[in-house]
């Protein structure tokens, strides 16, 4: 089993190491005996059209970049919407829940999808690539079933009580992540399906909400 390191801090693709303290570009060192690798935490966004131009994936890709020329053996995981208990109140699910529980008026761009995958999914699959030695020198995508940003919204009035407020925006796109080399959640034990989304949304937000506990989510 690999054992991931403690980082201090996380930010914005920038890591503090523990052992320096210094500002250092690549997102963690992982690996077992024999199997060390560079790991890199990219986006899945790479593949939507409607952000391939932006700043944020711009920086990924050039991160990228380096890792790949690093001359070291490597492994980039390409992740799409992660979602978890955070204190962060910008990333996307806690930006929308905030707005609609506290009925603000937001934008939303009504073309747009999004992958979602729990957090929790996301360390069984990083776990499962770098035990498998064979897994180096390669860039997995970590997919799930596409979910509309209406749909997410819809879900989250569900589970809050409360009628969104918000102002529908002719942009966005829709995309298909890629599968790389066969490795895909299944192999790390992660369960797929149409209800994944659904499932990830409830279990991080339907609690402390008013929601009717009888609802089944199959029927969202």
């Amino acid at each position: 089993m690999v054992s991931l390191p403690r980082v201090n801090q996380i930010r914005h693709s920038v890591v503090l190491m523990p052992s320096t303290g210094k500002s250092n570009s690549w997102s963690v060192f992982a690996g077992n005996q024999g199997g060390a690798a560079l790991v890199y935490f990219g986006t899945c966004s790479v593949y939507d059209p409607s952000s391939i131009t932006t700043p944020y994936v711009c920086h990924k890709r050039r991160m990228e970049d380096l890792v790949t020329n690093s001359g070291s053996s490597y492994v980039i995981f390409r992740l799409p919407q992660i979602v978890g208990r955070s204190g962060n109140k910008n990333t996307l699910l806690n930006f929308l829940h905030n707005k609609i529980v506290n009925e603000q008026p937001f934008d939303l761009w009504q073309e747009a999808i999004r992958y979602l995958v729990d957090i929790d999914d996301v360390v069984k699959f990083v776990r499962y690539v770098l035990d498998q030695t064979e897994h180096r020198d390669l860039t997995v995508n970590l997919r799930h079933a596409a979910c509309r940003m209406v749909d997410i919204v819809t879900r989250l009035e569900q589970i809050s009580g409360k009628k969104a407020d918000f102002r529908a925006i002719d942009r966005g796109a829709t995309y298909t992540i890629p599968e790389t080399r066969g490795i895909t959640g299944v192999h790390a034990g992660i369960e797929p399906g149409d209800q994944y989304a659904n499932r990830v949304i409830y279990k991080y937000f339907a609690s402390g909400t008013v929601v009717d506990k009888k609802r089944k989510i199959s029927s969202w």
